[in-house]
C-alpha cells in the first residue's frame, strides 16, 4: 500500500487532519521514486489543515513553497457553479495562525492573524476589504512607501510609510482599500483577528 493510500484510509476512519511537511514530502517522494508533484497531489488534500514548508537551499525553498502553494489551491478553488461551505470548527482554527479559506478565480478569503506590527502592503491589482473580528490596531493608509521592493508579481512591501493616514481600527469595523494603496498595521495591541476579502481588479 502507497503512503498517501495509508494516510487517505486513516483520514477517512478517525476524521483527522494532516500537517504537511513539504520538504519531508519531497524527500520522502525522491527516497520511494515517487515524482515529488504527483506524491503531493495524491495526499489526501481535503485534509490539510497546515503546510510546514522549508529546503536545503534557497532554491529548494522556492520550488518547495510553490509546490505547496499550487497543491492548497487547487485543493480551495471552487468551481464556477459550486457553493463553498466553511464549518465554524475550520474557521475557527484558520485564525489560530491566519491561512487562507478560499480562492476563487477573482477573489480571495483570508482568515488573518496578527500579533505585531508588519510591513507596508501594495496590492497593486487586488483591493482589501478588511473586517475586524478581535482586538485593536492602528491602521495607516496611503502615504510614501519607504524602502519600496517587488517581492512577487503585484505584490509590494516596505519598512514603513511617511504622510499616511493614521486610523485606530477595532472589533465591527470595515475598511476597504483600494488596489495600489499602500496599508500598514502600524501598531497592534495584543493579538488582532479580522477576515480580508480579496477583489482582483481585470487589469
Amino acid at each position: 500500500m502507497r503512503e498517501a493510500e495509508f494516510l487517505s484510509q486513516l483520514v477517512e476512519k478517525t476524521e483527522c487532519k494532516l500537517l504537511c511537511d513539504v520538504s519531508n514530502a519531497v524527500v520522502s517522494a525522491r527516497n520511494m521514486g515517487y515524482d515529488e508533484q504527483e506524491y503531493i497531489d495524491s495526499l489526501p488534500a481535503n485534509a490539510i489543515a497546515e503546510f510546514h514548508l522549508g529546503g536545503y537551499t534557497p532554491q529548494e525553498d522556492e520550488d518547495i513553497a510553490m509546490a505547496g502553494v499550487i497543491r492548497f489551491e487547487a485543493a480551495n478553488k471552487p468551481s464556477a457553479s459550486s457553493v463553498t461551505y466553511l464549518p465554524a470548527k475550520q474557521v475557527s482554527q484558520a485564525f489560530v495562525k491566519g491561512m487562507p479559506l478560499v480562492r476563487g478565480s477573482n477573489y480571495k478569503v483570508d482568515a488573518s492573524h496578527r500579533d505585531e506590527a508588519g510591513m507596508v502592503e501594495i496590492h497593486t491589482r487586488d483591493t482589501d476589504i478588511i473586517y475586524m473580528l478581535e482586538g485593536t490596531t492602528t491602521l495607516v493608509t496611503g502615504g510614501t512607501t519607504i524602502d519600496a521592493k517587488t517581492i512577487e508579481p503585484e505584490e509590494i512591501r516596505g519598512k514603513e510609510s511617511r504622510g499616511g493616514e493614521s486610523r485606530v481600527v477595532t472589533k465591527g469595523d470595515v475598511v476597504i482599500i483600494p488596489n495600489g494603496t499602500p496599508h500598514w498595521f502600524k501598531e497592534v495591541k495584543g493579538s488582532i483577528n479580522y477576515y480580508v476579502v480579496k477583489v482582483r481588479s481585470a487589469n
